[in-house]
């Protein structure tokens, strides 16, 4: 069980904690972040370029060209200045400070918080824009929905461009989300064989209570992790059952990658189906099914908490479920005694 929970713990912290990379990017000056967080603090760069990695630009800095981040939310403290451009790939931007041209957010929301300063375009393709009262953006504001671009009326054409485009884009982001979770799942399998087994097992035979007990985890977890904040001794706590629930969400997301896999193959008469191709194939396939627009979350969350459920009964892969009943001993019947002829006396 040791084992079992060290390498788990390791999976997701690669998966989740991947440790910023900061590093000289194309130009002198620029500063590049790939994976986890970063501040930006002390000093002016040139450009800020994020590939996976959250950033939040601190009061007092200036970026004197442009900000560029690819699966990443942005925030753009007050006090603040950026010469040029804020671009965002699929994540959000929050922005109290001055921007001297635009600001394009695809497939998130840009948020300008009072006191910001946009001198030139605000523009959401495939999201969503929120200008507080007291944010000041000198030029249009536009999103996907929109109608309006510097006064004039938001073309028909566009709108619909932007509403394809935030598709398309959270597919392609699915599909990036579903080639990381194969990745991880190869990892598992490859560790974790006969407990990856057991819960892909107990998901499939007892569904039910697997599916309930999911369900139950995500509306309790939430309760207890509050009052373990509160109680101020207990944020440790806090932070290993949110790292435990994690764990289990990732497990068993996994486990049923390799169940669906499995079957997915069986159905086109493959033979002799290893098991890391079976988890590569069925967690590809679950995750650009979870990007699917307004269903994919519904299938996201009911494989999360079918899975979920699977790995809590069955201790993370450890034993099965139900539980095998011990044997009850046969009583043991003493041997009959030998049968008794007549005894008669003899004369």
């Amino acid at each position: 069980m040791k084992r079992l929970l060290v390498v788990l713990i390791a999976i997701v912290l690669m998966s989740f904690l991947a440790t910023p990379v900061f590093a000289q990017g194309p130009n002198p000056g620029d500063h590049v972040c790939m994976g986890g967080t970063t501040v930006v603090q002390g000093y002016s760069p040139r450009n800020v370029i994020l590939f996976g990695c959250g950033a939040r630009i601190a009061s007092g800095t200036t970026v004197s060209r442009d900000i560029v981040s690819f699966g990443g939310d942005l925030v753009l403290e007050e006090g603040t200045h950026v010469g040029n451009d804020i671009v965002i790939f699929g994540g959000n931007a929050d922005i109290s400070g001055l921007v001297d041209h635009g600001v394009v957010v695809f497939g998130g929301t840009a948020t300008l918080e009072p006191g910001a300063v946009v001198e030139g375009t605000v523009a959401a393709i495939g999201g969503s824009t929120n200008v507080k009262q007291g944010a000041t953006v000198r030029g249009g504001i536009t999103n996907g929905a929109g109608t309006s671009f510097r006064g004039f009326p938001y073309p028909i054409w566009y709108s619909f461009a932007s509403g394809v485009t935030g598709i398309m884009f959270g597919f392609v982001r699915g599909v990036v989300t579903a080639l990381a979770l194969a990745a991880l799942g190869a990892l598992t399998v490859v560790f974790l064989p006969n407990e990856t087994r057991r819960v892909s097992d107990v998901a499939e035979k007892s569904a039910l209570p697997s599916l309930g007990v999911g369900c139950l985890t995500l509306l309790v977890a939430p309760m207890l992790t509050i009052l373990l904040v509160i109680v101020i001794i207990g944020i440790p706590f806090a932070f290993l059952l949110l790292l435990a629930l994690a764990v289990a969400w990732l497990f068993g997301w996994v486990a049923l990658g390799r169940f669906v896999g499995e079957k997915v193959l069986e159905g086109f008469k493959v033979h002799g189906i290893l098991p890391i191709v079976a988890v590569i194939v069925g967690v590809i396939l679950l995750a650009v099914l979870g990007a699917v627009p307004i269903l994919g979350w519904l299938i996201s969350l009911f494989v999360g908490m079918l899975g979920l459920g699977a790995v809590i009964l069955s201790r993370f892969g450890t034993q099965a479920y139900p539980p095998a009943m011990p044997q009850a001993l046969a009583p043991v019947t003493p041997p009959p005694p030998p049968a008794s002829g007549d005894m008669t006396p003899s004369t």
